[in-house]
């Protein structure tokens, strides 16, 4: 009898195992354990890219890019009395006063308001403390202009570079953001040169870059003491590349 129950218990015990479902918790493949980690160092190396990118937006150079005046002009200074230079202008590169946005850079910077078939007049003092050559008559400027017409608010024109003083008028100007001497008035070619004000290193560069490349490119960072512009190019502007421009290698980057 004792042995067919042990008979009975083995039987039973057997088919108890064989037909109740594990409750052990099933292992995951070990691809799962994985991809957690590569997804995770994936987003360090990209944290990493980007540590130490410094936005330039809300720098001077980044503004007078952006169009943060009524006129940003290339032309060449024809007359200098006291704190007023004339300035021929060539071309309007942006500005708030620009009769057509989309005109600006591919078919001559169509006119502005201002009249420009003569100088406009532009005031700056010079500043008998500063280390800088003066400009001069016959120097080509890329100047940054705020109208002084009398429609404008007091905040809307005053000056940045603390300049404003006199009467306003049509075809007058304040000083914006800058007023640059240019080596050229070509400007795939030109160079900012002293005198600069407000722009120097690599905001400059920045500046430059913008004009040499006919306002196509305006994405600028710095990541330390480096300032790089990223470039898009193809068909629809899809592909991209960094490049540094301040300070410059050698050769220097052009657009």
């Amino acid at each position: 009898m004792a042995g067919f129950a042990g008979v009975f218990r083995g039987v039973f015990g057997f088919m108890t195992r064989s037909s109740l479902p594990s409750l052990e918790e099933p292992k995951a493949p070990a691809i799962s354990k994985r991809l957690p980690a590569r997804g995770t160092l994936a987003l360090l190396l990209l944290s990493l890219a980007c540590l130490g990118q410094r936005s330039l937006a809300g720098t001077p150079g980044a503004l007078l890019i952006s169009g943060d005046q009524d006129l940003l002009v290339l032309g060449q200074i024809r007359d200098q009395q006291g704190g007023q230079l004339q300035i021929q202008v060539k071309r309007v590169l942006n500005g708030r006063e620009q009769a057509n946005p989309w005109q600006r850079w591919r078919r001559g910077w169509r006119g502005p308001r201002a009249n420009l078939s003569r100088p406009l007049t532009v005031f700056y003092p010079n500043d008998s403390s500063s280390t800088s050559p003066a400009l001069q008559v016959g120097d080509a400027v890329l100047a940054s202009l705020e109208s002084r017409t009398e429609n404008r608010t007091e905040n809307r024109t005053e000056n940045r570079t603390g300049n404003r003083t006199g009467n306003r008028g049509k075809n007058q100007y304040d000083v914006g953001w800058a007023i640059c001497k240019a080596s050229s008035l070509e400007v795939k070619r030109l160079r900012l040169e002293d005198p600069c004000t407000t722009i120097a290193g690599g905001e400059r560069a920045m500046v430059q870059w913008y004009v040499n490349s006919e306002g196509r490119d305006r994405d600028f960072f710095g990541q330390g003491n480096k300032t790089y512009v990223r470039q898009t190019t193809g068909g629809l502007r899809k592909n991209s590349q960094i490049r540094q421009i301040h300070p410059p290698l050698d050769p220097p980057a052009r657009p």
